[in-house]
């Protein structure tokens, strides 16, 4: 970490380190971290000397303090925000809820802390009055008039904390698009831009990536964007950058975005007859004097076309779905690239010529809306109901559609990963950035006045180098600091690491049968209370079929990810934890249960990311074009990073005990796993067969309680 320091930014750093060294200790059940004073003072060195700190913070560092802080503290003396980012909701919560209430309480100089939302979190009054007044809908009138009255009594316009239906949200929320901001009469009260203008006088903003990385999109793009310029963003859960920055910069269109339309405009075969706030708009000008001209122009011109346009739209990504499935994906889910193999097959040429005839009934309605939006103008209606702004909003959204389509359907750059996937209830064309880390260099890192970017796993083994270059850190070199904090828990005391060396792949039958008989022995003498990560949805279905009768019989319970959203899930795994939650994806990383609820974690295979996944291959083959390995400087880093995830799930505390069983035998047979297992904390580590590993691990646990 760079040394150079002005007498102010000693002056600065005494501050923070005062604060903790005094104040924090007066918190109750406080308990001195080291590392988390060390952190601290790194944050305050990168605000004070305008760097890029990077810094990874292992469990239990007490991370949120060490930031929240000297940001505090910088925003007090500097008279300018700090915006915090983090990537899940549960984060949030804890900083809202818990870690900014204890600042309150022990700072003397009182301030605000922000939570910076996306438009369609907010309830728009102007549209609520219009589907509240309407005859048109009656049924969604009169929910409108009971959420008027809930928000007349002092409830938020925030959906989190209303009680609000799906349909009536697709029409009240508000729109960027749709909004007429100062023009509105409803400016003054309205809950979006109230919180925006308290976002300007606060010290604190708490935000999220998929904010951030939207908000670094709408700027380069000349929009006008969400967030103020903070002194200092600080981006916890920082591992998630690329991924978010991947969403966000990328360009995509979808079967949800058709439905979303839909629903939002015009829906003759909604749940709600005729839903949408185009037949408020009818309504309203079926009362004008212009009547005539003007139903003759919507109907005729507008409404006419947008049966067309969703029809087509439909069977183009009923199209889409038939290409992925003839191009030979796995299983429903799995993105495939797209390129001239895939638009040559008789699917794939009738999903582009699906394309052509959607693109021509997108300009139909393009049309269609410009014209009434052009008569409304000459005529002065709609200025302040909304219609005109409500106009302007589908072109602009239709535009975004047909230019998503047109870009995805013809993958010609070399510079972006065009690719498809399909769902049960969804389908998605898209496209990439090969390398987002060069934007994320230029629109975010660049302008960044200082920036903080935390997470318990950003290092492969104690080289930082592979993030920085993934993110685009490598191109601001002369900025960055860097600081590697291990976590103060005792895994040497606490953590088991088992590696079983005699099973096979776990998609396949024989890996079951030799696995069966040892782990139900270990969940009944644990009763439960472990988590078993798989890589796919596949081995996840396996796992579940083989496990579910034997664990009934035994009386442990079987939870499931897919039988409901992760966070009931969880839930229902620390309300009753003689339970087996199986999970994949989000189940690695970001899920706390602290305690002796969770003893156990599996984890059937070492976390390499699929490889026929297009940019998976886009990014191997780059590096393979440049000479270098793609498996050493792509798919084993990852994998590294990922597997450190799945591990710290089971310590969660101080007090916190347990095992971490690997049922891949790679990591005792191939030459990487010394890689993998360097990258964890030093801990009670044995390698054998499953069946005698379990019962050393159980052994080794029971060894406490003696």
């Amino acid at each position: 970490m760079p040394t150079r320091s002005g007498p102010d930014s000693q002056v600065f750093l005494e501050r923070v380190r005062s604060f903790f060294l005094e104040k924090l200790p007066l918190r109750p059940n406080y308990e001195e971290r080291p590392e988390q004073l060390e952190m601290a003072l790194g944050v305050a060195r990168a605000l004070a000397e305008e760097e890029i700190l990077v810094v990874e913070a292992g469990t239990g560092t007490g991370k949120s303090l060490a930031y929240l802080v000297p940001c505090l503290l910088w925003s007090f003396e500097h008279g300018q925000p700090v915006i915090i980012s983090t990537r899940t909701l549960n984060l949030q919560q804890q900083l809202l809820e818990k870690d900014i209430p204890l600042l309150r309480s022990l700072m003397e100089q009182p301030f605000r802390a922000t939570a910076a939302r996306g438009w369609s979190n907010y309830v728009c009054l102007r549209r609520l009055d219009s589907v509240q007044s309407s005859q048109q809908l009656p049924e969604l009138a009169h929910e409108a008039g009971e959420l008027s009255e809930v928000l007349s009594l002092g409830a938020p316009g925030i959906r989190q904390k209303l009680p609000v239906s799906d349909p009536l949200w697709s029409l009240v929320h508000a729109d960027s698009q749709a909004c007429n901001r100062q023009m509105c009469p409803h400016y003054q009260e309205c809950y979006l831009f109230r919180e925006r203008r308290e976002m300007e006088r606060s010290e604190l903003i708490i935000a999220n990536h998929s904010l951030v990385m939207a908000d670094v999109a709408l700027k380069a793009n000349g929009a006008q964007g969400i967030l103020p310029k903070p002194a200092c963003w600080v981006l916890d859960e920082g591992h998630h950058l690329e991924e978010v920055a991947n969403d966000h910069l990328g360009r995509a269109i979808s079967l949800g975005d058709l439905q979303r339309f839909r629903q939002t405009v015009f829906d003759p075969k909604g749940k709600v007859n005729d839903a949408g706030w185009l037949p408020l708009l009818r309504d309203r000008l079926s009362k004008t004097e212009e009547r005539s001209r003007l139903l003759e122009c919507l109907d005729q011109g507008l409404l006419i076309s947008l049966p067309g346009f969703y029809q087509v739209g439909e069977e183009f990504f009923y199209g889409l779905t038939q290409s992925i499935l003839a191009s030979g994906a796995s299983e429903m889910g799995t993105r495939v690239t797209l390129n001239s193999d895939f638009f040559h097959t008789p699917e794939g040429e009738d999903c582009r010529r699906l394309s052509e005839q959607w693109a021509a009934h997108m300009e139909h309605v393009e049309s269609a809306a410009r014209d009434l939006h052009r008569m409304l103008t000459d005529l002065e209606l709609e200025a302040n109901q909304g219609g005109l702004a409500e106009l302007q909003s589908l072109v602009e959204r239709v535009k975004s559609l047909r230019s998503n389509l047109e870009f995805c359907i013809f993958p010609d750059s070399g510079d972006w990963v065009y690719w498809a996937v399909a769902t049960a209830n969804n389908a998605t064309l898209g496209a990439t950035p090969l390398d987002v880390g060069e934007r994320l260099a230029a629109e975010f890192f660049g302008p960044a006045r200082s920036m903080v970017v935390t997470s318990a796993t950003l290092a492969v083994g104690k080289d930082l180098s592979f993030y920085e270059k993934r993110v685009g850190l490598d191109l601001h070199q002369n900025r960055v600091a860097r600081s590697l904090l291990d976590s103060p828990f005792d895994y040497r005391q606490n953590a088991y690491l088992g590696v079983a060396t005699d099973l096979n792949d776990p998609n396949r039958a024989e890996f079951w049968e030799r696995a069966c008989e040892p782990l139900l022995w270990l969940l009944q003498q644990l009763g439960g209370r472990t988590f078993l990560l798989t890589t796919s949805y596949a081995s996840l279905r396996l796992a579940r079929e083989r496990l579910a009768e034997p664990l009934s019989q035994l009386g442990i319970r079987l939870l499931c990810q897919g039988q409901a959203p992760p966070g009931l899930l969880l839930e229902e795994f620390r309300r009753d934890s003689r339970a087996l939650l199986i999970g994949a994806d989000s189940f690695w990383e970001g899920v706390d249960v602290v305690g002796d609820d969770l003893s156990c974690v599996l984890i059937t295979r070492l976390p390499f990311r699929v490889p026929n996944d297009p940019l998976v291959q886009a990014h191997c083959r780059r590096l393979e074009e440049d000479g270098l390995s793609s498996f050493t400087h792509y798919q084993l880093p990852q994998a590294i990073l990922r597997f450190r995830q799945g591990f710290g799930r089971l310590i969660r505390s101080q007090k916190d005990r347990g095992m971490v069983l690997v049922l891949d035998s790679r990591l005792y047979h191939k030459s990487y796993g010394p890689e993998f297992l360097s990258a964890l904390p030093a801990c009670n580590r044995r390698a054998g067969r499953l069946a005698g590993l379990v019962q050393d691990a159980i052994k080794w646990l029971k060894g406490f309680d003696s």
